[in-house]
């Protein structure tokens, strides 16, 4: 599994298709948590874009605490982390 952050510019390829059931149900969700959004999930040279707020993909993001949920979800895969497990910041700004 690789992650990355998105550094394209999106804009020119939101006209990819995409299902439109599946732009629509996660766009519903981002609604329903009253949260602005975009999800950009790339496949080799397809890419597809989800979310109410397409605009954002436009914008660079570092991963920051996205990158922490991607990790405890691989400890918990890996039996390296439990359910319960607290994880703890230092407090140092990085």
């Amino acid at each position: 599994l690789g992650l990355t952050a998105c550094s394209l510019p999106v804009s020119s390829l939101l006209s990819q298709s995409t299902s439109t059931q599946s732009t629509q149900a996660i766009a519903q969700l981002f609604d329903q948590a009253q949260s602005a959004g975009v999800l950009v999930i790339q496949r080799g040279q397809q890419i597809q874009v989800y979310g109410n707020d397409l605009s954002r993909a436009d914008t660079e993001y570092v991963p920051a605490s996205t990158f922490k949920m991607l990790n405890a979800l691989i400890g918990l895969q890996h039996g390296k982390a439990t359910t319960n497990e607290i994880f703890k910041w230092d407090g140092k700004k990085r």
